[in-house]
């Protein structure tokens, strides 16, 4: 997940997973740069995450950055940013914004340059492209789970859950939409007793998949009040 601790970096315990679509990208550079990419619910943070998924397990978890170089307009601060990740996230935008003007209507385009603006912390624009793509293909869980991800950093926690519900309802064994529901209800909307009963559901599909982290921290945070 994060490049260090799952937990340490955030005292209030506020990590999420993005969907396996940040991992399996619809396009080979963009996969590259994602796969390049940790990013924090409040700054970006680049690292090269070899050993994230071995420490943590998969997906995406965010932790807070310090002050970092020189960026785009309208770039959060990000620790550890070079030149080079700089001029690469310019270059991806660049790059599938102009495969979209030759395939207008293509939803995975689309949901790719969500997932750079998602990975940039630039919420506003991650969630108008997530939402353009569920316009064309409404029925996929992997961009439901992100964009509720872009709400729950917008700080629309209820839309969060909402669309977290609509990902379960495709896919009960979305994992990562299971847990995401834990930490809106638990961190966010204090619902605690919400956040215990998807909590059961992610612990019965942790016996069978074994991509799924490790839950000792989110439980005992849950079972804690």
């Amino acid at each position: 997940m994060h490049f260090r601790d799952c937990r340490q970096s955030l005292p209030d315990h506020h990590y999420l997973v993005a969907s396996p679509f940040h991992k399996e990208c619809v396009l080979e550079k963009a996969e590259r740069y994602l796969r390049d990419i940790a990013i924090d619910v409040r700054y970006a943070a680049f690292e090269n995450p070899d050993n994230v998924d071995n420490r943590c397990g998969k997906g995406t978890v965010y932790a807070a950055a310090q002050q970092g170089d020189e960026l785009p307009d309208g770039h959060p601060p990000v620790d550890g940013a070079s030149g080079a990740d700089v001029q690469r996230l310019r270059q991806q935008v660049a790059e599938i914004e102009g495969l979209l003007a030759t395939s207008p209507n293509d939803a995975g385009l689309m949901a790719a340059l969500g997932n750079v603006y998602f990975d940039a912390s630039r919420w506003p624009d991650a969630r108008d492209w997530y939402e353009k793509a569920l316009r064309i293909s409404s029925g996929d869980p992997n961009i439901l789970t992100d964009l509720a991800v872009v709400y729950r950093n917008l700080g629309d926690f209820q839309r969060s859950i909402e669309l977290l519900d609509q990902a379960i309802a495709i896919d009960s064994d979305h994992w990562q939409a299971w847990y995401n529901k834990v930490v809106v209800y638990q961190f966010d909307l204090h619902q605690h007793d919400d956040a215990a009963e998807a909590l059961k559901t992610l612990q019965e599909l942790k016996k069978s998949n074994s991509s799924i982290p490790d839950l000792s921290g989110l439980e005992g945070e849950v079972h804690s009040d």
